[in-house]
């Protein structure tokens, strides 16, 4: 469905701030709450400032998020594409280990040495 309509989905780890907008809202929003905490903080108080702070919170702060992300998934994306020419190189210059090779080493690295 996405893919029908002209979108590029972006598959990015759940919970990396540099990768998902809201991780960047949130903490934006919890950091003003949490700078007004005390020790007499109640949930309710929280619940208030948490609200108020959603209210408050400037749609350019949630533009910013969103283009910083973009910017992020792009710059990712780049280094993808050339680590796979680099490995696409190197395939072809037959640099590239088989995989029974990296199979051998792999197994190497955890034998007992005596």
């Amino acid at each position: 469905m996405d893919t029908e309509r002209g979108h590029v989905v972006a598959w990015t780890p759940p919970y990396h701030p540099d990768l998902q907008p809201i991780e960047l809202v949130w903490s934006d929003v919890k950091g003003k709450v949490g700078r007004q905490y005390t020790a007499t903080t109640s949930f309710e108080d929280v619940r208030r400032r948490l609200d108020s702070a959603f209210d408050e919170l400037p749609s350019r702060t949630i533009y910013n998020c969103i283009t910083h992300t973009e910017n992020m998934v792009k710059e990712m994306n780049k280094y993808l594409e050339q680590l796979d020419e680099a490995d696409d190189d190197a395939e072809e210059s037959g640099d590239a280990l088989s995989s029974d090779e990296v199979s051998d080493n792999s197994e190497s690295d955890f034998e007992k040495k005596e």
